[in-house]
């Protein structure tokens, strides 16, 4: 599972538009307690969706 950081250093993208693809729904993700997590395998559908474009 990858965190919001990590999603922004893969994306490379800042900490903020992250977030902003979680509250959108762009990329689906979890609550862990307090902290958002989304699974490496839907991350990795978004990259190769947003590249087919």
């Amino acid at each position: 599972m990858l965190t919001i950081m990590d999603i922004a250093e893969l994306l490379r993208v800042s900490k903020n538009t992250a977030y902003n693809f979680v509250k959108t729904g762009t990329v689906p993700s979890i609550k862990v307690g307090h902290q958002i997590r989304v699974y490496r395998d839907d991350m990795l559908h978004y990259i190769q969706a947003s590249s087919q474009t």
